[in-house]
């Protein structure tokens, strides 16, 4: 019985061992721009600002000021739907544990895998990365929102120019003058 406890026990830590879909990428990470007019873009974020979001949009650098902004929201990094079957997997693993320890008389066994039901539960619903930002950004939301950018750490003068050459712009376009 132990044997099979042990074994169960090591399913466990494998099956609970996720991460992301995907790691961050090096470009910048795909997002939904929704300006206040309900105008929705589809984009590359470039970088952030304390007051401006710089977002590539059909291969033109567009500067939004934060005034404008409704919400941001990054593509590809919520766990849902992966969560919920390894929630259900998890918990029957679980059960089948406590059950068997149950059968077997080792009670001790099947009050610290019934103690893993419920943790495994919250962990797996509290666990997703933050990727939907509103217009009321506070300095927390805009260095969590900078991870999802090209430049996460910003660019200088000259990096500036070498992108909008690179994009053959002389300066950057407004999403809310299109």
């Amino acid at each position: 019985m132990k044997k099979t406890i042990s074994m169960m026990l090591c399913v466990i830590i494998y099956c609970t061992c996720t991460s992301s879909v995907r790691i961050l990428k090096a470009s910048g990470e795909t997002a939904i721009l929704t300006l206040n007019n309900d105008t929705r873009y589809v984009g590359e974020l470039i970088t952030v600002t304390d007051t401006t979001l710089f977002f590539n949009w059909g291969g033109t650098i567009f500067q939004v000021p934060f005034s404008e902004v409704k919400n941001v929201y990054v593509k590809g990094y919520s766990l849902k739907g992966q969560k919920a079957w390894a929630t259900v997997l998890l918990t029957l693993i679980d059960g089948t544990i406590v059950v068997s320890g149950i059968a077997s008389g080792d009670l001790w066994w099947s009050i610290a895998f019934g103690a893993l039901i419920p943790l495994t539960f919250i962990a797996f619903r509290t666990s997703d990365p933050k990727v939907d930002f509103s217009s009321s950004l506070t300095d927390n939301d805009l260095k969590q929102l900078r991870l999802y950018c090209r430049y996460p750490q910003g660019l200088t003068q000259e990096q500036w120019e070498d992108l909008l050459s690179y994009y053959q712009q002389d300066d950057f376009k407004s999403l809310s003058r299109e």
